[in-house]
């Protein structure tokens, strides 16, 4: 493979992006300028790369949720060990996948392209589901959690807000983008706000600060990616949720009440476009019955 390649893979773009946001001990952590990244990139191997940068883990955890979304889905027959092979192979090498052959029919072939819009955003969205449990789940043997003001990063996806979430882009976008495909930030944001509607609504019927803080006192029994937190952090999860509620309301999805006003302001705006849609369907139906135009009931 030529050396220059490199750079259009999506491990080596992710990591020259984490070298020209935060940097790497040798700059102090200062960011790199993108000369400085293309150099790294180019003249060292990924065993001296990913130390610097530590972005395959959370690759590897946005590659399991890609591959996660085609196993829930049944979207076709797959062997597990093998696709995840080929499509690492993918994201490290360019290699051949199964996964990208199909990502690649939904968004070139699709009929309905906003349908095929909203699969491939959905599949984006659970990538991003995987890469912060992983985060979640790797944090457990640190002690930052007690010490971090931002404790609301240590919550379900649902609870952490769309400014924190979209962050992990960083390591699914490059994916995408080499399979050809755009990521529609907005779109996403909107699926994101639905699941969290879903979220304090149906799944666990919250209706306040309250309401939350009972949920998340029951600690990794309500969010397993917390199992192997200190005691210490669990016992404040467990015994004082409210420090984990008040981050949850300054810095990530904010009050609960105000999820349940959009919910219910979200409803009210569809069922009234459901209305509308009657009503069009009514005057095309009269036009084209005063036009002896043949309608679908003919």
């Amino acid at each position: 493979m030529d050396n220059r390649a490199k750079l259009d893979l999506p491990y080596y773009k992710v990591a020259k992006q984490c070298l020209m946001n935060w940097g790497n001990a040798q700059s102090n952590w200062v960011g790199l300028s993108e000369q400085e990244a293309d150099e790294i990139i180019l003249t060292q191997s990924f065993d001296e790369i990913d130390p610097q940068v530590d972005a395959a883990y959370s690759i590897n955890c946005a590659i399991d949720g890609i591959l996660g979304a085609f196993v829930d889905n049944q979207v076709f027959p797959l062997d597990y060990e093998l696709e995840k092979k080929n499509l690492s192979d993918f994201v490290y090498n360019g290699g051949e996948s199964k996964i990208v052959d199909e990502l690649k029919r939904i968004n070139e072939t699709s009929t309905t392209p906003k349908s095929a819009e909203r699969i491939i955003h959905n599949i984006v969205l659970i990538a991003l589901y995987a890469t912060h449990d992983g985060w979640v789940e790797k944090e457990s043997n640190k002690k930052k959690f007690m010490k971090r003001d931002s404790k609301f990063q240590h919550m379900p996806l649902e609870l952490i807000g769309w400014e924190e979430v979209k962050k992990d882009l960083l390591f699914i976008k490059p994916i995408f983008e080499k399979i050809g495909i755009e990521i529609n930030e907005e779109l996403l944001e909107q699926l994101y706000n639905q699941r969290v509607e879903s979220f304090v609504v149906r799944q666990h019927d919250l209706h306040n600060s309250e309401d939350l803080a009972k949920l998340i006192s029951q600690g990794e029994n309500f969010y397993p990616s917390l199992a192997g937190y200190s005691d210490e952090a669990l016992d404040l999860i467990n015994n004082k949720p409210e420090i984990v509620v008040e981050s949850i309301e300054t810095k990530g999805i904010g009050k609960i009440e105000d999820i349940r006003k959009q919910y219910e302001v979200r409803k009210s705006i569809m069922k009234l476009q459901g209305k509308s849609r009657k009503a069009d369907d009514a005057i095309r139906l009269g036009e084209q019955a005063e036009q002896g135009t043949p309608t679908n009931n003919d």
